[in-house]
């Protein structure tokens, strides 16, 4: 799939949070789907890369996605 059709296809799934390479004490978390998804030999898909937004501000926001995929 092309990375246009990926990113489309990532907001119809779950996502959750990871850790960044930093491990547990960092600051910041990683947004990505649930299900790995991967666009024309590219690696794994992220919503949202390392060293954007805070760990509780990624949670809520994962938590709100969650929530409206629920709902559909």
């Amino acid at each position: 799939m092309t990375h246009r059709e990926a990113e489309i296809y990532c907001k119809t799934i779950k996502w959750k949070t990871e850790r960044c390479n930093a491990g547990n004490k960092c600051w910041c978390r990683i947004i990505v789907p649930v299900e790995k998804v991967f666009a024309d030999d590219e690696d794994a898909i992220r919503i949202v890369h390392a060293g954007v937004l805070s760990n509780t501000l990624a949670k809520h926001i994962v938590k709100l996605h969650n929530e409206y995929i629920d709902s559909l």
